[in-house]
């Protein structure tokens, strides 16, 4: 009944924030201009959309198989698997869950904890917003008087990087120290009335600090650092494409402000599938940087984001069943993991 409840509070939570997000984008909207911008989108570019999602699929792999135990015998081809089924739930579960599928199912099948499995994650989110601030630096060279959002953005990125750089910086040098200190804290706040939640809570973070020590040698961290860059320039060129498609004539820079506009906006609470949070962060980049229309802005993302997300649910069905796995199997990932 608990979980039941969790559940639908986060539902309620995530649609009512997606709603205030469209409500906001359709004020005062041109709905015949809206209409003219979407009918320009050119549908011969969907077989090119869902191999780019194809393409993207396995780089996000690759970099994964860097950012895990050595020791961790796994084919490509099942973390393949695992990787799809995880985009796919952090599109199908509300307020982002579906972080948690990829660890559990790596730690469900094989000889790793869930904590550890979960530590590589924390790692690929830093190398993901390492990336985007470099890619954002790119953009706003561009752009002569940056808007404030855009400014905030980048200032949040960057704390938020700084924080996560910290603790990989402890977990590598000063891990018994830390380890120490949270272990006092955890016994002054939960040590007395519950020492088996304490015990738990102990091992968990003992298990993260020791994902968080992935990446093991400089070679190691060239060959993310890489994949990280190539995914986002990729990312980027999905959007140019789609520019393409819409016969906007933009440059690459149009479309690599679309991809990090969008990134900072759907790391927000929103509805499954970021609907509302997807459509901003397109019109932010589209209207509110580069000047097109509102309109173009909404018809552009709507199209993209229908390409995007069915892309991710039909590689992540077909890894589904290939694994004899159902999406009820998904569904309670979070309380399950944890």
């Amino acid at each position: 009944m608990k979980r039941t409840t969790n559940h639908s509070r986060a539902l309620i939570i995530s649609y009512g924030v997606s709603a205030c997000i469209f409500f906001y984008l359709c004020f005062d909207l041109d709905w015949e201009l809206f209409l003219v911008e979407i009918g320009k989108s050119n549908f011969y570019y969907i077989p090119l959309f869902f191999i780019m999602s194809f393409a993207l699929a396995w780089i996000r792999t690759l970099r994964w198989s860097l950012l895990l135990p050595r020791e961790l015998a796994i084919s490509m081809k099942e973390l393949f698997f695992i990787n799809a089924i995880g985009s796919m739930s952090i599109l199908l579960l509300p307020l982002r869950a579906g972080e948690f599928v990829r660890p559990w199912m790596l730690s469900s099948a094989r000889k790793i904890k869930f904590p550890q499995a979960f530590g590589g994650i924390v790692i690929e989110r830093v190398c993901d917003v390492l990336a985007l601030l470099g890619m954002l630096g790119i953009s706003m060279m561009s752009i002569e008087k940056a808007p404030a959002l855009v400014d905030v953005g980048a200032k949040a990125l960057g704390m938020l990087a700084g924080v996560i750089l910290l603790l990989m910086f402890v977990a590598y040098f000063k891990a018994n120290f830390a380890l120490g200190i949270i272990e006092k804290i955890i016994y002054l706040v939960v040590g007395k009335r519950s020492p088996q939640l304490a015990a738990k809570l102990h091992s968990f973070i003992e298990e993260f600090f020791i994902g968080l020590k992935a990446i093991s040698s400089g070679g190691e961290l060239a060959l993310v650092v890489f994949f990280s860059l190539l995914l986002w320039v990729f990312i980027a060129c999905y959007y140019q494409l789609g520019l393409l498609a819409f016969g906007a004539d933009a440059s690459w820079i149009v479309a690599n402000t679309v991809s990090v506009m969008i990134a900072l906006a759907i790391a927000a609470p929103s509805a499954p599938g970021f609907l509302g949070t997807f459509q901003f962060g397109c019109i932010v980049a589209l209207s509110v940087v580069h000047g097109y229309s509102r309109e173009f802005g909404l018809s552009y993302s709507i199209v993209m984001h229908a390409y995007q997300v069915a892309a991710i649910i039909a590689i992540g069905l077909y890894c589904l069943h290939k694994k004899h796995l159902h999406l009820s199997d998904i569904a309670s990932v979070k309380d399950r993991a944890l």
